[in-house]
Formats: structure tokens, sequence, C-alpha cells
């Protein structure tokens, strides 16, 4: 299911979670965030908080940028920003710190200034670590406004089309907002427990639906939360009647990779199978010279060839797909590691292609990459399985892996 940006699709359900902004604990651990982001737009050095103020300040239409998100998100869920409650802790310890051991008359001032000297002999401007002093002055007033508060927010998007072709498997996000009125804790946290020191906080579609009710009592939101609709669709009645219409429905979410395993493909592989021929899982995979190369979540039978089967929440989270797949490719044999033919090796009619499911849909992969799909579109999609579809989908398996 690809969601469509700009408010065309705002019936579709979104899920969402809180990114906290951890403040380090060290000085050297300050730095090393320094190192990560470098300098903005003036020359300063930026916290993980500034790096957010700086994309909020560009055109979504041209910016785009990384970021650690959750497996189970995917495009056009929703992020909110927070800024930990620890940092009024942290901040004045770590201020009085670097003023204390870079202070000018400090040992340690005097040796990183002999060091500047030496490799810049014409050039006496250098104030030794007198940039992490203003960063962390910079670091207290953020604090001062934002610590304990959910401050901003963002959207998952699509691989930019401005990235080369081959620049695949990335979470982006874009369209950061910076609110003008950030709320406190204390606003949400009847609804929302956030726990100290953790980086992601998931939200429920009732707690998301609440912030953004909260946010938006104090705030003009933007477009995309103003239409976002969050919501849970629990899995408590999936069984083998009810799979398809529950677990291959738009609206369906699937946060953890256990999940999709357990109420989708699982279901799926089930009817694609052989009849009475076993679903394998966790099989260890051997080359042709006896080393193993890694495991497999699936081994499925069609048409008496067996297809490895590996499962994914989200493709565009995988850096390295096809280094995985082409581990599970011209296979000497496999071991199931699980289940009842655990340790049975199994030598003959291993098939050249391998069968990769994420929410999205069903990909076909060989040891040259996709097979009439890419990242974004799959051979058959989640969203229009049935029992037709399935009858065509094994068809269409058993000719390839067989021919």
């Amino acid at each position: 299911m690809a969601y469509k940006q700009d408010g065309q699709d705002s019936d579709i359900f979104v899920q969402s979670c809180i990114i906290t902004n951890n403040f380090p604990e060290t000085l050297e651990e300050m730095l090393s965030v320094v190192e990560k982001h470098g300098e903005d737009g003036h020359g300063k050095w930026m916290s993980d908080m500034d790096l957010v103020m700086e994309y909020a300040k560009c055109d979504p239409d041209d910016y785009w940028c990384e970021w650690t998100v959750p497996k189970w998100l995917t495009i056009g869920d929703k992020v909110f920003f927070y800024h930990a409650l620890g940092a009024k802790q942290r901040v004045p310890k770590l201020l009085r710190q670097a003023r204390r051991e870079y202070a000018p008359e400090s040992d340690l001032a005097k040796l990183l200034e002999q060091a500047w000297n030496a490799v810049n002999p014409t050039d006496r401007t250098y104030e030794p670590q007198n940039d992490l002093v203003k960063l962390l002055e910079h670091c207290y007033e953020l604090m001062e406004k934002y610590s304990g508060k959910i401050y901003g927010c963002a959207e998952l998007i699509d691989k930019p089309k401005s990235l080369p072709e081959d620049e695949e498997g990335y979470i982006y996000i874009s369209k950061i907002h910076i609110f003008e009125n950030p709320i406190d804790r204390t606003d949400f946290r009847e609804f929302i427990k956030i726990s100290p020191g953790a980086t992601i906080t998931p939200l429920s579609g009732g707690s998301a639906t609440q912030l953004k009710q909260r946010l938006g009592d104090h705030n003009q939101l933007p477009e995309y939360l103003q239409i976002a609709n969050f919501e849970d669709k629990g899995f408590h009645n999936v069984n083998r009647d009810t799979w398809i219409s529950i677990s291959c429905a738009p609206h369906t979410r699937f946060r953890l990779e256990y999940q999709i395993r357990a109420y989708f493909i699982d279901f799926l592989l089930d009817e694609l199978k052989d009849e009475r021929s076993p679903l394998l899982e966790e099989c260890e995979c051997f080359k042709k010279d006896n080393s193993s190369k890694g495991i497999v979540d699936y081994f499925v039978r069609i048409e008496k060839t067996w297809l490895p089967v590996e499962a994914k929440l989200n493709i565009l989270a995988e850096r390295h797909l096809f280094l995985q797949t082409a581990k599970y490719l011209d296979l000497e044999k496999f071991v199931p590691k699980k289940g009842s033919n655990i340790g049975k090796p199994y030598e003959e009619n291993i098939s050249s292609y391998c069968l990769v499911i994420d929410l999205l849909g069903l990909y076909i992969v060989n040891k040259d990459g996709f097979v009439n799909c890419d990242y974004n579109n799959p051979v058959w999609r989640r969203v229009d399985i049935g029992r037709e579809l399935i009858a065509d989908i094994r068809s269409t398996l058993g000719k390839l892996i067989s021919g």
C-alpha cells in the first residue's frame, strides 16, 4: 500500500511514535554529536535538536534526511520530537565542566592551543574549545525552552526522486514542523508514558489522536498532521478464516516483524505450499563448498521445488537486501533449525529464486536482483490478496521456479 501525500488518502490509517532527543552525558559524547552533525549555515556547531531545527527551515520539496526510526513505521507515518527532561541535569553539569576544563588557563587548553599553533603558525585567533562552550550555552537556552516538551513533528517519505536509482532501501523524513507552542509532558502524561532514557516511544492510535488534539489546541498543525488518522487494528481475531480480511486490509499496520510473520506470512505460505508438505522455518543455508552462509526465515515447497522465503517488516529499511538474499541462492542444501524437521538436510530441487515478503507485498529476487518488481512495487500487493489471487501466485511461482 503506497501512501499518497498531500492529503490525497486521508482515510488511510497511519502509525506514529515519539522520538526523544536525549542529551549526552559526557563531553566526549557531546563532541561525537558535533562530529556527526557538523556546523549549521552560520558556522556554529549543532546538537541533535539543532539538526531538527535546521531541517525545519528548509523547503520540504528540496530536502530530506535519513533518520533512525522503528522498522514498523513506513511511508506516510508520523513522528513527534520530544526534548528529554534529563537535559535539565546534564546541560548545566557539562557546561560547568567545559568552562573549567577548557578555560584558557587550564593545562588542557594550553596543550590544545600549542597543537593549534603548531599546525597554524600564522593564525593566532584560536580560542581553546570556545565553540564547545558556546554550543553548551546555546543548549542551555534550548533546555530552558523545550526540556520535557514535544516541540515538533515530521512525516516519513518515499525515496526522493533526485537520488540515484541505486540509492535504495533507506527511510527518510521530511516536512519537519516546529510547534510555536510546544506542549509540556504534564499535558499528555495521563495518556502517554515516556520511559526515561528511551529513544523511541510507540504511540497507540488513541494516544496519537489525543496528542494531536492537545497540540492543535495551542498550535496551527501542518496539513499532514491535521488529516492524519491514527488507529490500531489488532490481530486477536486472526485465524484461517479471517486472516485475509484482517491482515490484508488497507488499514492494517504491522508494528513488528513477528506480527507480519504470525498474522500474514505464515497463513499465506500455508496456502501456497504443496499439499501435505511442511512449512520449514529458520533454515541454515549451505553453498557448494559446504560452508554455512546464513539462515533464511522459511522454505516452502511449490510444485515440488523448495523456494526460500525471507520475511521483512519493510524492505525500504533494508540497506543490504541483495547481499542477504544472495546467501539463500544457488544452494547445495539447507537444514531447518526449528520445528519437527529440525536437523534434517534437504538437498534436492532447491530454487535459484527467493521470495521476499513485507508489509507492502511479495517480491521475487534472483542473483541479479529484483524480478519484475522493485522496492516500491512488489509483484503482488498485500492489499490485493484474496483466494483467487493466491491461486494465481502459486501458479506463477510454480512455473517460474520449476521451469
